[in-house]
């Protein structure tokens, strides 16, 4: 049992040692403890994600969070197993978070309002006029859905100025 205690600490000295070489940039150290550890925070990040293709992205994001921000680890407060498990948790988490995110405001089916007859809009005029807004607003939402990705930066195409302005002027005559 004692033997089993020391190699293990033995290990962790070494993970200390590799993650003070990839925070000097030695990317032969990353690819060593990307090979030590990736079974063990994959199998996490799955777990958390539940999709294969999601996880792997996750398991990517993780690693290049520990080259990042390897020269903020310090051994003295924990293991490097750890600190990259932290890391994965939290990836994997947030993740979580900006799909729930997306599904919430993105839906597929947006909620439709019962209409029991035309009195309430007042005139035929008017319904069709409230009618009309909300589906340019509908499609300004499905726009927003469609994203290009440029060296990293999103940009939503919903931005343009004139879907803005068509918007506006449909609410305001609402």
């Amino acid at each position: 049992m004692e033997g089993s205690s020391v190699a293990i600490a033995t290990r962790a000295q070494e993970f200390a040692g590799v993650v003070a070489a990839i925070a000097a940039g030695d990317m032969a150290a990353l690819a060593e403890l990307y090979d030590s550890t990736v079974a063990k925070v994959h199998a996490l990040v799955k777990a958390i994600v539940r999709n294969p293709a999601d996880a792997e992205e996750v398991t990517c994001d993780v690693y290049t969070q520990a080259w990042q921000t390897a020269a903020h680890f310090d051994p003295a407060r924990g293991a490097v197993m750890a600190w990259l498990m932290s890391i994965a948790r939290s990836r994997a988490f947030d993740w979580l978070r900006r799909q729930r995110g997306r599904a919430r405001v993105f839906a597929e089916d947006p909620p439709q309002e019962d209409i029991a007859d035309g009195a309430e809009y007042g005139s035929p005029e008017k319904m069709l006029n409230l009618f009309q807004c909300r589906s340019v607003v509908r499609k300004a939402l499905e726009q927003r859905r469609r994203r290009f990705s440029f060296g990293g930066v999103r940009i939503h195409l919903s931005t343009r100025p004139e879907s803005r302005r068509c918007a506006t002027r449909c609410l305001a005559r609402a």
